[in-house]
């Protein structure tokens, strides 16, 4: 069942997000209600406050982009379509986890983890380093990844080194 595909997951350390759902309501959409084993996650519009249409609750974790997001389509006669939901929020929460745990080997609190315990760090570090939105039920907020990885804003627009090719087929940066 449901239940019990999600708490495998959670104890092997795979992090599942959900949408939260998009019934303006205090009640969540399943999977997004099976509390600690999924990060449920709300929609924000561009001001930082609760879209229009997204649920909103004490389990909603973390809460990112929602409203008027372009995204891939295969209706009308573009390959690309301005959507809105929750489901347009959830992947940019789950990309967000996914550039943590590239550098988790920089991140003393994720290090050496393994399970459910480095799903609740992980959590928990998209928890600590969010920009929190001005509206109730939507958790932490969004997470600002500079904070994370500790970006100061003049190291933020410094120019990355151009990659050094110095080995064929393979690729180092200095």
């Amino acid at each position: 069942n449901e239940y019990e595909a999600l708490r495998k997951a959670y104890e092997a350390g795979i992090a599942v997000f959900a949408a939260a759902g998009n019934d303006d309501s205090d009640t969540l959409a399943y999977p997004a209600c099976y509390g600690k084993m999924v990060c449920s996650v709300g929609a924000l519009q561009q001001d930082g406050r609760k879209a229009y249409f997204s649920n909103y609750n004490s389990i909603v974790r973390v809460a990112f982009p929602g409203l008027d997001i372009n995204s891939t389509s295969k209706s009308g006669t573009s390959s690309y379509e301005v959507m809105s939901g929750t489901s347009m929020a959830c992947p940019v929460a789950t990309g967000t986890a996914a550039v943590i745990l590239s550098g988790a080997s920089d991140i003393p609190a994720l290090k050496n983890l393994t399970g459910s315990k480095k799903v609740d760090a992980l959590i928990s570090i998209m928890q600590k380093n969010a920009v929190k939105s001005p509206s109730a039920g939507m958790g932490a907020g969004t997470t600002y990844l500079p904070k994370v990885f500790g970006i100061t804003p003049d190291r933020a627009d410094a120019v990355p080194a151009a990659p050094v090719f110095d080995q064929p087929n393979k690729t180092t940066f200095t």
